[in-house]
């Protein structure tokens, strides 16, 4: 039974009006709850049936029917669950959506959200009381206009209202007790029998529309964060939920500066040069801050004809050619030219002076 006017309490029963699902034979209709088309629903049946099995059975818009098992089902979290109460959570209502629970003790047993299937699940929450002292969770009928139609109390410690919270990131939902009033003292063997408010909060009306979330597709990056200098992207799942992935290790966006090479150690280089018309001399090795080393060489006299030069080095255990950028040479004080080792270059007539350039 419930409220609708103020100065007529209880004036409406559910148990008046006929259930559209039909209540297997030899089970009892225990509970039934309507008010529920924003969850693509028209009606949720709570069911004993005669071998003392109870389930959650809900009519869809379509005709449809899903069946959640309770006590005595198969399913292990909510197998020894008998609803004592259910009632529609008002005054956590969203836009599109009211938390309709199913309580027994310490636990309390929801229908979530609908999801972008059109589908939503049946889940258990277990409570926990603040200065628990182990005597059972009762709940306590209410008597307002605002049709929260049940709070809790235990006695000796206090009386408390169901919170509950749902969190839009992770997905999530928590249930918290929130203690109202106190029983101790001269209240601690108190027993609740029912619970009133002031009548002074206006009539809550539930969605009528169902809401079919819709997410942005798998793999579609929300943000990046640093972790060090690692790149970590935050991706949509697909379903409403995140995932996080390595983008990049080193990442400049993270501060990553990539080190200076060392310079090489190519005092061992061996360099061959024909000498077969004049004589020359190893005149100078200058290595520069930008990097770069100048090898100088210089013929006794110049040449008197053009001269084939064959350019190779060999590398020490402490640099290969993969640390070598550039080889160039020039002659005298002509243009540089980039080349390959090894390399047969042609010295022109009258030069004196050749230059390898090592980067």
């Amino acid at each position: 039974d419930y409220t609708v006017n103020a100065l007529e309490p209880y004036a409406i029963s559910d148990e008046n009006i006929p259930p559209t699902h039909t209540v297997p034979a030899g089970a009892t209709l225990v509970d039934i709850k309507r008010s529920i088309g924003y969850m693509d629903s028209t009606e949720f049946l709570l069911i004993k049936a005669a071998n003392g099995k109870y389930t959650l059975e809900c009519l869809r818009e379509s005709g449809a029917v899903n069946v959640f098992e309770l006590f005595g089902g198969t399913r292990l979290a909510t197998s020894a669950f008998i609803p004592q109460v259910s009632f529609f959570l008002w005054d956590h209502q969203d836009t599109n959506y009211v938390p309709l629970v199913y309580c027994a003790n310490k636990s309390v047993v929801l229908v979530e959200r609908i999801t972008e299937d059109t589908n939503f699940a049946v889940n258990i929450y277990h409570l926990t009381v603040p200065q628990d002292n182990g005597t059972p969770l009762i709940p306590v009928p209410m008597l307002n206009k605002n049709r929260r139609e049940y709070q809790f109390y235990q006695k000796g410690n206090g009386i408390f209202g169901l919170v509950y919270a749902y969190n839009n990131i992770s997905k999530s939902v928590t249930f918290t007790l929130n203690k109202l009033f106190s029983l101790s003292d001269a209240a601690l063997n108190t027993a609740v029998v029912l619970h009133g408010c002031k009548m002074t909060t206006d009539v809550a009306v539930p969605p009528t529309d169902a809401f079919i979330p819709t997410y942005p597709a798998a793999g579609t990056l929300v943000s990046f964060a640093c972790s060090g200098t690692t790149k970590v992207g935050t991706y949509n799942d697909g379903n409403g939920g995140v995932y996080q992935q390595n983008i990049e290790a080193n990442s400049p966006d993270c501060g990553y500066i990539a080190p200076t090479p060392g310079p090489v150690e190519a005092d061992t280089a061996v360099i061959t040069i024909n000498t077969d018309t004049n004589g020359v001399t190893h005149t100078d090795t200058i290595v520069g801050e930008d990097g770069e080393s100048y090898i100088v060489y210089e013929f006794d006299d110049p040449l008197n004809a053009s001269t084939d030069l064959v350019f190779d080095a060999d590398f020490n255990a402490n640099a290969t050619i993969d640390d070598i950028d550039e080889f160039a040479w020039k002659a005298g004080t002509g243009n540089w030219e980039a080349i390959a080792l090894p390399a047969t270059v042609t010295v022109p007539q009258g030069t004196q002076t050749v230059t390898l350039r090592v980067r």
